[in-house]
Order: structure tokens, then C-alpha cells, then sequence
């Protein structure tokens, strides 16, 4: 019993590899870039509080991003790949805190290089965070919105911050769950025409992706709950960084 635990442990650690090696990067960067004098000046902000949010913005995106390909490996990776077995993820919270430290850790190496020091700089490093968290919670009702719960029973998962570990939130996303607006019944059913033709690549090789439906039924194709907020937060996120180099 103890060996199959191992061996289950070591595929699961071998299917996360990437989100997990992304994320030590991330943490190790600060370290390394300051352990040299030729490379330490790159965190070097002076003082600029524009550059100051964008370095801290950028940090907790890409922890936020491999947090989500995280738990979407733990989620939809067993419908791929049976080796995953019943992975799934057992500590949302957690899994969210180290993200969350991995990005904090790179803030502080540019927090102690920054000059002129100023207990301001923290501020503007902690809206960097507000700033990435901000595109996840609206990416997360765009999933909502745009998922149907005739077609996805359960509470769709939470693959950034665990809300249903808070009443009041979980409250507030089930009514997005839930909406029966008619605007948004038809923006969902627009969606999910215009999404046919590029969800009919997947159609052969979209387990994991796509919900399984009954052929015979004639249904449409629809993405996995995990992956509509998957594709919108990478639509915020591109958008936000072409606002960002523009502005620029």
C-alpha cells in the first residue's frame, strides 16, 4: 500500500510537472537574479510607481495562470490519461497560498532594490496583486455566465481562489451560476453557436475538454466549465497587456 502510494504520488507530481517547475521559477527568480552584480539591477525599479504595479502584476499573472493549469490537470486530466487515477485537488487553499508566495517572493527582491526606498513602493506592489486578482474574479463570472448548469451539474471548479470556503462569495458566484436573463441566455446560446466550428477540432481528441454528450442526441459541443474560465482569463490577460504596451 505504501509503495502504490508512492508510485501514484510520483505520476501526479510527473502529469504537474510544468505548473510545478513555473512555479519554482517564479519563486527562485528574485534569489537569482540578485545573487550576481551583473544581473541584480534588472529588479531596479527607481521608485517609478508604474513600473513598481506592472512588475507585481505580471508576477501574481503568471502565478495565478499556473495555479490554473494546476488544478485543471487534477480536474480534467483523468478523462485524458488514466494514470491520473482520482487525482483531484485536495487543498484549494493552499495550493492558491503558495502561488500567492511564489509572486510575493519576486516582489520583495524588488522592494529591497528599489531606490529610493519608500514604504510607498509596498502599496503599489500590493495593487500589482489587486490588479491580477481583480482579472480572475471577473473571469471567473464570465465562466459562470457562460455555463450552462443543465449541461454541468455540479459547481463548476474554482481553479484559482476556493470561494465556497466563504458563504457570502460562493453565494454571489452561484447567482451568476444560476442567471436566467434572458440577455444572458442568449449571449450564451450566441457563444456556443460560434463556438461549434472550432470546438469540432477538438471533437476526436477532447477528452478533458469537451462534456461528454450523447451522439445520437445531436448536441452541441460544449468547453469543460474549467476551461471557458481558462479562456477568459487569457483573454483578460491578453487584453491587459496589449492596454498596458499601448499606454506605453
Amino acid at each position: 500500500m505504501h509503495w502504490n502510494q508512492v508510485a501514484r504520488t510520483l505520476r501526479v507530481v510527473f502529469f504537474l510537472r510544468v505548473p510545478l517547475v513555473m512555479l519554482m521559477v517564479l519563486a527562485a527568480l528574485g534569489p537569482l537574479i540578485n545573487s550576481t552584480s551583473m544581473t541584480s539591477n534588472l529588479l531596479d525599479q527607481e521608485g517609478k510607481s508604474l513600473s513598481l504595479f506592472l512588475v507585481s502584476f505580471a508576477a501574481f499573472m503568471l502565478a495565478f495562470t499556473t495555479v490554473t493549469a494546476l488544478n485543471l490537470t487534477l480536474f480534467y486530466g483523468r478523462d485524458r490519461f488514466e494514470e491520473m487515477g482520482h487525482a483531484h485537488p485536495k487543498r484549494p487553499l493552499l495550493t492558491f497560498a503558495i502561488g500567492c508566495l511564489a509572486a510575493s517572493i519576486l516582489d520583495g527582491y524588488v522592494y529591497t532594490r528599489t531606490l529610493p526606498s519608500s514604504g510607498w513602493n509596498v502599496w503599489f506592489l500590493l495593487l500589482g496583486f489587486l490588479g491580477a486578482f481583480v482579472l480572475v474574479f471577473v473571469a471567473k463570472i464570465l465562466q459562470l455566465t457562460f455555463t450552462d448548469p443543465k449541461t454541468t451539474p455540479h459547481p463548476p471548479p474554482y481553479l484559482v481562489f476556493p470561494a465556497y470556503l466563504f458563504g457570502p462569495l460562493e453565494g454571489f458566484f452561484d447567482y451568476f451560476y444560476c442567471l436566467t436573463w434572458k440577455p444572458a441566455e442568449s449571449a450564451k446560446g450566441f457563444l456556443n453557436a460560434v463556438s461549434q466550428w472550432p470546438l469540432s477540432i477538438l471533437q476526436h481528441a477532447g477528452q478533458g475538454y469537451l462534456i461528454r454528450r450523447d451522439a445520437s442526441a445531436n448536441q452541441p459541443l460544449r468547453l469543460q466549465s474549467g476551461h471557458v474560465f481558462a479562456t477568459s482569463l487569457a483573454a483578460l490577460a491578453f487584453a491587459s497587456y496589449f492596454t498596458i504596451a499601448y499606454v506605453k
